[in-house]
């Protein structure tokens, strides 16, 4: 019998339940009664009038504005939102392409050659990069020449594209 088992068969002798193997019925039965000791009614809570909603603080339906210094979402709030969106992106597409020239980088310093896991696990230790992106990171690279990649063996080689990508810094 599992540790599990016996807490919850142990629990339910304490409690009085009756369990549905026949084996803890006379264990229920023998097992001493605890009074039950009644509890007060709580009172109820009063709820807000649907014509006068009050303060936002007392009525849990109003969302109150959590920042009243920004602006409301209105044609400035998407304008603002798009500019960070567009500011997010932009971030996005430099950390990929520094990813991009740390792993050329990475071949020539392995010797011209390094295998994929090595890559990958660079990648993904040192830029944050994970499987999905990485594979488009790897894909790109293959596409433009600036690595073969020999898919036998699982190691990628510099091109002569590639060094001259990389000295173009």
């Amino acid at each position: 019998m599992r540790k599990r088992d016996r807490l919850k068969r142990g629990v339910r002798r304490l409690l009085g339940h009756s369990g549905s193997s026949k084996a803890a019925e006379p264990a229920a039965a023998s097992a001493p009664q605890r009074p039950v000791v009644a509890r007060p009614p709580a009172a109820p809570r009063p709820t807000p009038s649907v014509s006068d909603p009050g303060p936002p603080s007392e009525n849990p339906t109003v969302d109150p504005d959590p920042n009243p210094s920004e602006p409301s979402t209105g044609a400035d709030g998407e304008a603002d939102e798009a500019a960070k969106a567009a500011e997010m992106a932009a971030k996005a597409a430099k950390h990929f392409e520094r990813t991009r020239r740390a792993m050329l980088k990475f071949v020539v310093d392995q010797g011209g050659t390094a295998s994929l896991a090595d890559m990958h696990d660079r990648s993904e230790r040192r830029y944050f990069i994970g499987h999905k992106r990485f594979s488009t990171l790897m894909e790109g690279l293959v596409d433009e020449g600036l690595i073969d990649f020999d898919h036998a063996t699982g190691v990628a080689a510099i091109t002569a594209a590639g060094s001259r990508y990389i000295e173009s810094d």
